[in-house]
């Protein structure tokens, strides 16, 4: 019995060791891989992140093969249902506030001011853009900023058309426009105090006209007319 028990507890440190230097080497991994996970993600979930590694990592080195492969196929199966959920979140690339559905969000409420410009426009086309579009709302979502720029026949003529800028970069916010469209607070949260950089949140920019086309770039600038469709 004394003689098993020194072996018992070098298997034991060994099996720590060998366990820890995994877990490390899998964060460091992540953290060079994905910046945006070590930046965003909350310590809370960074712990959970590394001791669920640990422990997956102590049931690997102290198995057999064969328990080896059981673990790997009920590992997989915890892992697709958290996925789901959005529980591990190792697995998932960083996505602070949801940017694709902020992207989303945000060139829905384009399209749809925009649609509701033009018919008010076609009802009273004697209504010029600048009331039409002072009279409406238009919901933005964190971190994106708006402004809308007229078009002129003349430079003392009405406005023939208009023309609505999104973009996630907060040096834009300072670019002058046309009108101050009156909108109800952003939707949307800080991230840790810090905000959301455009590296790791939404990318795209969007600018959208009177024909109802809405155009995008994931360029660091404003969209334009040339940009593609979407």
């Amino acid at each position: 019995m004394d003689a098993a028990s020194p072996r018992f507890s070098g298997n034991t440190r060994r099996v720590l060791l060998l366990s820890a230097a995994g877990t490390l080497a899998v964060m460091i991994f992540k953290m060079r891989t994905d910046h945006c996970w070590f930046r965003y993600v909350t310590a809370d979930d960074m712990a959970l992140d590394a001791l669920i590694v640990f422990v997956f990592s102590l049931f690997w080195f102290s198995s057999s093969p064969r328990r080896r492969f059981v673990l790997v196929i009920v590992v997989a199966v915890l892992m697709k249902s958290w996925s789901v959920n959005d529980r591990f979140f190792m697995f998932h690339p960083s996505d602070p506030e949801g940017g694709l559905r902020i992207e989303e969000s945000m060139a829905s409420s384009l399209r749809g001011f925009q649609r509701s410009v033009m018919q008010d426009k076609a009802a009273h086309p004697e209504a010029s853009y600048e009331t039409l579009i002072q009279n409406k709302e238009m919901t933005t979502f964190y971190p994106y900023c708006t402004r809308t720029t007229l078009s002129r026949a003349s430079a003392v003529g009405p406005a023939t058309g208009f023309l609505v800028f999104a973009t996630p970069d907060p040096a834009q916010c300072s670019l002058t426009s046309d009108i101050d469209l009156p909108r109800p607070a952003t939707s949307g949260k800080i991230i840790r105090e810090i905000g959301i950089t455009r590296e790791c949140g939404p990318r795209r920019s969007f600018a959208i006209s009177t024909d109802g086309k809405l155009h995008s770039t994931t360029e660091p600038r404003e969209a334009n007319l040339n940009d593609p469709v979407i």
